[in-house]
C-alpha cells in the first residue's frame, strides 16, 4: 500500500483476519514506485526462507480460491508457477513501424495472471539477481525465468480480471452482479 495508508490497511487487516483467517499472520509494508519495487519491499519483511510466497495484484480481486489452490499445487510440485489462460485472439509481434513481424502459435500463447507463486528462496534469489542486473519486469515468473528456474503453468480464470481501464471496471460491475454481490 500507499506509505500514508499502511496504518489504515493493518487495521483493515486485523478486523477481517478475526473472521476470516484467524492463524494467517500478516504484515503491512509501503509499496514502491514500480511493482517490482513493491515486491522487493515486502520481501525484506519476509525472515523465513523455507515455505511459499503469494504474489498477487490487488487489480485482480475475482482470482477465487480455486485458483490460489491451483496455483500453490502447481508451485509444491515445481517451486515456481503462475496462473494463466489460453489466449482466445491471434497475436502478432510488431515492429517499431507497426509491421508484422511474426505469428506465434496460439496454442502455445497464455495470458499470465497473478496470484503467482513460489518457494520462499527462490524469490529471494531472483530479486537478489536483480538488484545486481536492475531493468524492469512485469512478473515475479521474469525474474525467476532469469535464474534458469522452470516456471509451472496453472489454470487460472478468465474471470480473474485485471482492473486497470475504465472498461475494466464494467467488466468487474458485471462480474460483481452475477456474483450476487451488488445490484
Amino acid at each position: 500500500v500507499r506509505p500514508q495508508e499502511v496504518k489504515e490497511a493493518e487495521l483493515m487487516l486485523e478486523e477481517y483476519s478475526k473472521e476470516y483467517y484467524p492463524l494467517l499472520p500478516f504484515c503491512v509494508v509501503a509499496g514502491g514506485k514500480e511493482r517490482q519495487d513493491s515486491v522487493a519491499n515486502a520481501l525484506s519483511a519476509v525472515t523465513e526462507s523455507d515455505g511459499y510466497i503469494a504474489v498477487h495484484d490487488g487489480a485482480r480481486p475475482f482470482a477465487g480460491k480455486e485458483v490460489f489452490k491451483r496455483v500453490l499445487k502447481a508451485a509444491a510440485d515445481s517451486g515456481a508457477a503462475i496462473a494463466a489462460v489460453p489466449v482466445k485472439d491471434t497475436v502478432k509481434v510488431v515492429d517499431e513501424n507497426n509491421l508484422v513481424q511474426y505469428t506465434p502459435v496460439r496454442s502455445t500463447l497464455r495470458a499470465v495472471q497473478t496470484p503467482q507463486i513460489f518457494k520462499i528462496s527462490i524469490l529471494k534469489q531472483a530479486y537478489e539477481l536483480l538488484q545486481k542486473q536492475h531493468g524492469n519486469v512485469t512478473d515475479d515468473a521474469s525474474l525467476i525465468e532469469r535464474l534458469g528456474i522452470a516456471v509451472a503453468v496453472a489454470e487460472g480464470s478468465y474471470e480473474n480480471i485485471k482492473i486497470t481501464t475504465p472498461e475494466d471496471l464494467i467488466l468487474a460491475e458485471n462480474l460483481c452482479k452475477s456474483r450476487g454481490l451488488v445490484r
